[in-house]
């Protein structure tokens, strides 16, 4: 019973740690989803930018036009001004056009970003479940640990209460099989916390690829 008791203890103690780590990746996520609604609102801001920008090439594009005629009905004295003319309208249309891939590139951007942010908010579910489960265990655990000091005090100081001490084992039994339970519920949100966060690896990736691209 003493060495039953000892390893309960020793697994109550790794049940500690595992929720401390638990909790511990729980709030990396939260602050790498934050970080990334961050950026996201950012690239918000850009695509307001950008859509000044188009606005301006349009103008500038109309007003090109407008020039352009004027030059035309100049004739010769308006050739020189129609060429000027036309280089700031060929100037404006080059300039709407990257303003449309950009946008489109932000686009891009804002959606990994909410796949990024689904994908933590799953992997923060999964690792709550896992928290919630360990703590359970532990419960149990301490449990476990209270009825093998029931169980040394009745060997010690009752020697004929047999009937009592198999009811404290029979409870023990329970006890230890609903931790076994438990155990096989925690690997399997784990399990599923590790398939997300490799999801979450290659939302990551495809970000960085993305910011990449915009920065060039």
């Amino acid at each position: 019973a003493t060495d039953a008791s000892h390893q309960a203890g020793d697994g109550r103690q790794v049940v500690e740690q595992t929720i401390s780590a638990m909790n511990l990746l729980s709030d990396k996520i939260s602050s790498a989803c934050a970080n990334i609604e961050a950026l996201n609102s950012r690239t918000v801001n850009i695509g307001q930018i950008l859509e000044v920008i188009k606005g301006i090439s349009e103008q500038t594009n109309l007003l090109a036009l407008n020039a352009a005629i004027e030059a035309a009905r100049a004739g010769e004295a308006g050739r020189g001004f129609a060429v000027v003319a036309d280089e700031v309208r060929n100037l404006a249309h080059r300039a709407q056009e990257s303003a449309q891939q950009i946008q489109k590139m932000i686009e891009e951007l804002q959606v990994g970003a909410r796949e990024a942010v689904d994908t933590m908010t799953e992997s923060q579910r999964y690792s709550l479940e896992s928290v919630e489960i360990a703590n359970r265990a532990g419960e149990r655990l301490a449990s476990v640990t209270h009825r093998i000091g029931e169980i040394d005090s009745m060997n010690q100081s009752v020697a004929t209460a047999t009937e009592e001490q198999t009811a404290v084992v029979d409870s023990l039994n329970m006890d230890i099989t609903e931790i076994n339970t438990l155990n096989q519920e925690g690997v399997e949100n784990l399990q599923a916390t590790l398939r997300a966060c490799a999801d979450l690896e290659n939302q990551a990736g495809r970000l960085r690829h993305l910011v990449d691209s915009f920065r060039i």
